[in-house]
């Protein structure tokens, strides 16, 4: 699941332009939109796709990491219906492959502070660390230790529900709500489980065998957690960034 986390992390890196225009520092790579413009949605999307090269080694000026690796400190899901009933602690997890991301679409109102952005991974390899519990097809599962992973063909789309906050008679755009939606192509697994070691074999043709099913069921969740890191992550930017400095009239 830590894929999800990454796509996620990959739209709010892209956001995070807005706090590069706040320093006194030079910002002439990227792209500023105007509100006006008819054709807004195109530019916002050029100006995203334009900081690629910039993020993958990360932006210092303002705390931004650098994109390869991308690395997740923590992340947990759960999900409590359907076939697979589990809750998953994934740590330590190192991404490659996030900053080959490509916004495929923006749709944005405004006026009414709403943004949507499409994205595309091609290709994303994870490994880290793993701890879960729970029931899969009725059986229970207990289990923890080492796993890597490899997705293929992401698509994600961000839904951005913003609010308008004055402080010091600056107008700042804040996060009300996020709701979050992926599917991929494939997915491959391999686990190396610390309790269970003569079962790694049968457990990793399992998770292959039915990777598909596993992503689905545990999309909506994996979804639902994913939004609640980014709205707190695009929040510390948007706090920061007045309207004025990345959008202008």
């Amino acid at each position: 699941m830590s894929s999800n986390l990454i796509i996620i992390k990959c739209i709010s890196i892209i956001f995070l332009f807005e706090s590069v225009l706040a320093q006194n520092f030079d910002t002439s790579f990227i792209q500023k939109c105007s509100r006006s413009d008819s054709k807004l949605n195109a530019c916002l999307k050029q100006s995203f796709n334009g900081l690629k090269p910039y993020l993958i080694s990360g932006i210092p000026e303002i705390g931004l990491p650098p994109m390869e690796p991308l690395r997740i400190d923590a992340m947990g899901i759960e999900n409590n219906s359907g076939n697979i009933r589990i809750k998953g602690v994934f740590t330590n997890v190192v991404n490659s492959g996030a900053s080959n991301f490509t916004v495929k679409e923006v749709r944005s109102d405004i006026n009414k502070f709403r943004l949507d952005l499409g994205i595309f991974i091609p290709n994303i390899k994870s490994r880290g660390r793993y701890e879960v519990n729970g029931q899969v097809l009725l059986l229970p599962i207990l289990s923890h230790g080492e796993f890597i992973a490899e997705f293929n063909d992401i698509n994600a789309i961000a839904k951005i529900y913003g609010k308008p906050v004055t402080k010091s008679n600056e107008e700042y755009m804040m996060i009300d709500k996020m709701v979050v939606d992926f599917v991929m192509k494939s997915a491959r697994f391999k686990v190396k489980d610390q309790g269970h070691q003569q079962l790694n074999e049968v457990i990793n043709q399992f998770l292959n065998q039915n990777a598909h099913e596993l992503v689905q069921e545990m999309r909506q969740p994996a979804s639902q957690s994913l939004a609640k890191v980014f709205k707190k992550f695009l929040d510390i930017a948007f706090a920061n960034v007045p309207l004025r400095v990345w959008l202008t009239e």
